[in-house]
């Protein structure tokens, strides 16, 4: 289970929300809008499966993948094996960046 996301100019984003929440077929998805907080005038739209989840999603990659050793980020204690409070998801990604990004 993946999402969509992009993100575009906040007037263009939410513009392609209201289209989309609109929908029909709206309620099989989970359909989030946010601002940027890095780019100003600028949103996120993320869609997902309405039955989405952060377990299934990890279940499937390792199913995909092979791999079955994992290590996971989060704001619960005890839920995650590293905590990252207080950042954004974009702070973990360049956490995860400067760790791990081989030097050329």
């Amino acid at each position: 289970m993946a999402y969509i996301m992009v993100m575009d100019l906040a007037e263009k984003v939410n513009n392609a929300y209201r289209i989309l929440t609109a929908r029909e077929d709206a309620s099989r998805y989970k359909i989030l809008c946010y601002a940027s907080q890095d780019y100003p005038d600028c949103a996120y739209l993320k869609i997902y499966h309405k039955d989405a989840t952060k377990l299934k999603t990890l279940e499937q990659l390792k199913a995909l993948t092979g791999y079955q050793q994992t290590h996971t980020f989060g704001t619960v204690p005890g839920m995650y094996d590293e905590l990252v409070d207080g950042i954004t998801a974009d702070d973990v990604v360049k956490l995860l960046k400067k760790r791990y990004e081989v030097p050329y």
